[in-house]
């Protein structure tokens, strides 16, 4: 990130991914490194059985879970990142009405 960060002539929003154990660490390193703020989450890795198949719904097996089931893990990661660093931190993920915006 480190040459993107002296490239770069605009600011610089570093997205992590949700599937870590620790964002708070890399929110800290994307800081660290320049970032003039962070974005989470994306989707989150997750599996979908049909019922009556008993296969997965996915061809590839696993894929992203999104939309409103993900909302209070989405807080809870954004709110560890906020608690972390000093930078902006842009939360997304879950949001389904404007009263969750």
């Amino acid at each position: 990130m480190g040459t993107v960060r002296r490239l770069a002539r605009r600011p610089l929003l570093v997205k992590l991914s949700p599937n870590v154990a620790r964002v708070d660490t890399l929110a800290r390193a994307a800081e660290e490194a320049g970032a003039d703020a962070i974005s989470l989450v994306n989707t989150f890795l997750g599996l979908a059985i049909n019922a009556r198949t008993r296969r997965p719904r996915l061809g590839a097996g696993m894929g992203g879970v999104s939309g409103p089931a993900i909302k209070p893990i989405a807080l809870r990661m954004v709110y560890e990142c906020a608690q972390a660093v000093r930078i902006p931190v842009v939360g997304l993920g879950g949001i389904a009405t404007g009263e969750d915006a």
